[in-house]
């Protein structure tokens, strides 16, 4: 009986160190569809209720307005994706996904490692401007 206790503590305990070194982890809001947002391995991860042409109107405008330097922008009826720079440099990818008729996924991510608070930034802003 001791040894299933022992291993099933110590693959708990793998479990828990995996999930940790995976990276980071910040579940936002919870729930599907719209409204939904997650910051995972330096990427944040959510969705608009807006449809895609409207994200990336508004997507370009917070770009615009957050004085990115824009350095590339795409688009068509299911996907999207803007490049841009920072002041200092960083490269910020923001790339969108219809979703449905009414809800665009967009992903976020600045530089290469990311960076949670300018994500959630930009994030709010372009839902803002798009729902």
């Amino acid at each position: 009986m001791k040894t299933k206790r022992s291993s099933f503590f110590a693959a708990s305990l793998l479990l828990s160190v995996l999930l940790a070194a995976s990276g980071c982890v910040a579940i936002v809001a919870g729930g599907a569809g719209a409204g939904t947002m997650a910051y995972l391995r330096g990427e944040l991860q959510g969705s608009v209720a807006a449809d895609i042409n409207r994200t990336q109107r508004a997507v370009e405008q917070v770009v615009a307005a957050k004085g990115l330097n824009k350095i590339s922008a795409e688009s068509d009826d299911l996907s999207g994706e803007v490049i841009a720079r920072t002041s200092d440099d960083r490269r910020v990818r923001i790339t969108l996904k219809r979703g449905g008729e009414r809800i665009t996924e967009v992903r976020i991510r600045v530089g290469t490692f990311g960076d949670e608070t300018l994500s959630r930034d930009l994030f709010e802003a372009i839902r803002s401007r798009a729902e």
